[in-house]
């Protein structure tokens, strides 16, 4: 069996492609998954298998390596490393299920590169699926449910357990904001009129009419005069006011608005629903996943 070259998976054993693996093959039996479509958990068709990456050491497989399509967002051809545990085989088609996984939270998954596949590289495919990062460094990081071979092939291998399911439901609070008019502001303006008083300095002119005699040299070279009516015109002047009004512009009104940012409480009641497992007799069960209420019951009186 020709030896190969394993990535750095900062342990002994390492992960290689199953297609590498010279002399390796999938077990006999189990279904050989390359080229099988990959579906979300809404059923969407989102790539295919593209290869198995293997632990050689334990002999097993822990991940699928997905090339994605362009159903996943910005992923089109790019290929991803999932968690072999984490999908499921169809029991009636040839196809791959990712029963809670979306296009959405894949196209957040690093990009699988053989050479750069590290114990880094999988504590972030960890975290994009909402888990804690492990800081195990030996095999024993792959001791979890996320790497169940058996979750995997569950009935399409011969002899797997067969599995029964119930969907765990929760209801969650989607708090959205919408735009809605509050109220609104009218500005209008009047026009108002005041009585205004000037005091306008005016010139006028006035007669003023002066008689004096004349002396006897003065008559003398006036020579003869003559009797009669005369009638002498003056015109007086004087200055009257006029009054004229024009709008001015004094001042101006600046209207604008500006958003505040504030909080607002929201209450709702949502529904969850809990496992609780009845055991009767002598049972040895072994339990994964989320907290569940185990109850050993009293067998029945004969």
């Amino acid at each position: 069996m020709a030896k190969q070259t394993r990535t750095n998976v900062n342990e002994p054993g390492g992960l290689i492609p199953l297609s590498d693996a010279k002399g390796w093959h999938v077990r006999e039996g189990d279904p050989h998954v390359q080229g099988w479509d990959v579906l979300a958990s809404n059923g969407t068709d989102i790539g295919d298998v593209d290869d198995l990456l293997v632990d050689l050491q334990a002999q097993k497989a822990r991940y699928l390596i997905v090339e994605l399509n362009d159903n996943v967002p910005g992923a089109d051809g790019r290929k991803v490393a999932i968690p072999l545990g984490t999908a499921q085989l169809d029991e009636h088609d040839d196809s791959v299920r990712l029963p809670g996984m979306t296009a959405q939270q894949l196209a957040g998954f690093p990009e699988y590169q053989r050479d750069r596949f590290s114990r880094q590289t999988e504590n972030t495919i960890l975290q994009g699926m909402g888990g804690a990062p492990s800081r195990t460094t030996g095999p024993e990081f792959y001791n979890n449910a996320l790497f169940d071979e058996n979750r995997f092939y569950g009935a399409r291998r011969p002899g797997g357990a067969q599995e029964q399911r119930i969907p765990l439901a929760e209801e969650e609070l989607a708090v959205g904001k919408r735009t809605v008019q509050a109220g609104e502001v009218d500005i209008h303006k009047s026009v108002e009129t005041e009585h205004v008083e000037r005091e306008v300095p005016v010139m006028r002119e006035e007669v003023d009419v002066e008689r004096r005699p004349i002396s006897a040299e003065r008559g003398a070279q006036a020579g003869a005069a003559d009797i009669g009516e005369q009638e002498i015109r003056v015109p007086l002047m004087e200055e009257e006011v006029v009054v004229e009004k024009r709008p001015v512009v004094k001042e101006e009104l600046i209207v604008k608005k500006h958003a505040v940012e504030g909080t607002q409480e929201v209450e709702a009641d949502v529904r969850k629903e809990r496992v609780d497992i009845d055991k009767q007799g002598n049972v040895r069960a072994n339990f994964e996943g989320g907290a569940e209420r185990d109850r050993n019951r009293r067998p029945p009186n004969p």
